[in-house]
């Protein structure tokens, strides 16, 4: 079974404050993560990039303040775990990672 397609195909089904609910329920476990187990962290930090882009897509058009706000704060959040997760050799570390 290959799980990885169906997850995808699974996120676009999401609202964008769906999208952003699940991004912070990562996060949350990205950090709690880190430090027994850096490539979890790593793994849902992605996912997280994919869901605050997913949320920020939707909600340019609508032009939702507070939703824009609240996709702010996990960004910057999102950038305090990459931070702490010190991407050595990595395109985040090179600072060409896609943080939005």
């Amino acid at each position: 079974m290959m799980l990885g397609n169906t997850e995808s195909s699974q996120r676009g089904i999401l609202s964008p404050k769906q999208a952003l609910k699940l991004a912070n329920m990562y996060l949350q476990n990205a950090f709690n993560a880190k430090d027994e187990d850096p490539e979890i962290a790593r793994v849902l930090y992605h996912d997280i990039e994919a869901l605050l882009s997913q949320a920020k897509k939707s909600v340019k058009q609508s032009e939702d303040q507070t939703m824009i706000q609240e996709i702010t704060v996990t960004y910057h959040e999102l950038g305090k775990l990459r931070a702490s997760l010190h991407y050595v050799g990595s395109d985040l570390a090179k600072g060409t990672g896609n943080l939005g």
